[in-house]
């Protein structure tokens, strides 16, 4: 059985935490936070068997085969660095990095030390592109010609969400799930990028636009916001017709439409405990390979969305003061 432990006890952790707890084939084992307290709270309330009062005596400990990063994304360089020296397997929430840089650091880090270290952006390992892709082909839809992906919500009030020395903004929490969309349904280099945004009164971006061109002729329009609803539903366009997935970033069904708008066919999506197992279920399966690399979200995958994230920051010409 899989010993899976949880570093950080937020919102985020409490997701995964009850998860893994529906997953017969993983054990939750340990879990650290900042303080003591709130470690024995977060054992107590999943059953793990051990509580940990910092991130440094969770790392010293050998006994976890993965541990999972729940910090604020500001925080994933420097811990995962940690985990990787006490030579863990690492899980670590999106987006992996704040930079390019950083992430590059820290892959060449787990490859020295031969660790496997996964981005988990859950949307890259649920089965809904590849399930949406094939019913494409089936219903002879023709060529992808443009998709439409959007995520905003009212996220202001996360003190985190508008701190720039926390890398804070609509893009890096909230924009990283329509640009993993596109970049799965297009399956084409980018080749050209538009954008603009409007800066909150910090400097970090409230809301932004993206338009992508890909090598294949697809063009992407995203948007995302922490303080504007939007509809949340995948739109991708085809020579003959649509296809609609119901919510960004977990959808539940998709439905096919004909040129006339006419619904020709809708499905449920499989059923799941949240969406996080798929990513979970991966690294155990690469790991028993003795592999150090995922299937579904490759390094280099990894790597081009934080180097998009970094050119679409660079177009707004917003820098983070520790960068």
């Amino acid at each position: 059985m899989t010993k899976f432990s949880i570093l950080a006890t937020g919102t985020i952790a409490h997701k995964m935490a009850k998860t893994i707890r529906e997953m017969p084939q993983v054990q939750l084992y340990a879990v650290g936070s900042r303080s003591q307290e709130k470690a024995d709270e977060f054992k107590d309330e999943y059953n793990f068997q051990v509580a940990y009062g910092s991130y440094e005596e969770l790392a010293k400990d050998s006994q976890s085969d993965i541990i999972y990063v729940a910090t604020p994304h500001s925080h994933h360089y420097e811990n995962v660095k940690m985990l990787l020296l006490n030579d863990h397997h690492v899980l670590c929430e999106k987006p992996i990095t704040v930079n390019q840089k950083q992430a590059i650091e820290l892959y060449s880090l787990a490859k020295e030390r031969n660790l496997l270290l996964a981005d988990a952006t859950w949307s890259r390992y649920m089965p809904f592109s590849h399930i949406v892709k094939e019913a494409a082909k089936n219903y002879e839809l023709g060529k992808l010609k443009m998709i439409h992906s959007n995520f905003g919500i009212q996220k202001l009030h996360a003190k985190r969400m508008v701190d720039p020395n926390l890398a804070g903004g609509a893009l890096l929490d909230l924009g990283i799930y329509p640009l993993n969309n596109a970049l799965m349904f297009a399956d084409s280099k980018v080749v050209d990028i538009e954008t603009s945004m409007v800066k909150h009164t910090t400097g970090v971006d409230e809301s932004n636009i993206i338009v992508l061109t890909f090598e294949n002729g697809v063009k992407a329009l995203l948007s995302s916001s922490m303080n504007g609803i939007m509809d949340t539903r995948i739109h991708l366009s085809y020579e003959n017709g649509r296809i609609e997935l119901d919510a960004l970033p977990n959808p539940t069904k998709y439905s096919i439409y004909d040129e006339e708008q006419e619904l020709l066919f809708e499905e449920d999506l499989p059923p799941q405990i949240s969406g996080y197992e798929y990513q979970v279920e991966e690294m155990i399966q690469v790991l028993q390979q003795n592999k150090t690399e995922m299937i579904s979200f490759t390094i280099d995958e990894s790597l081009e969305v934080m180097k998009l994230l970094d050119t679409i920051r660079s177009k707004w010409n917003l820098v983070y003061p520790f960068e």
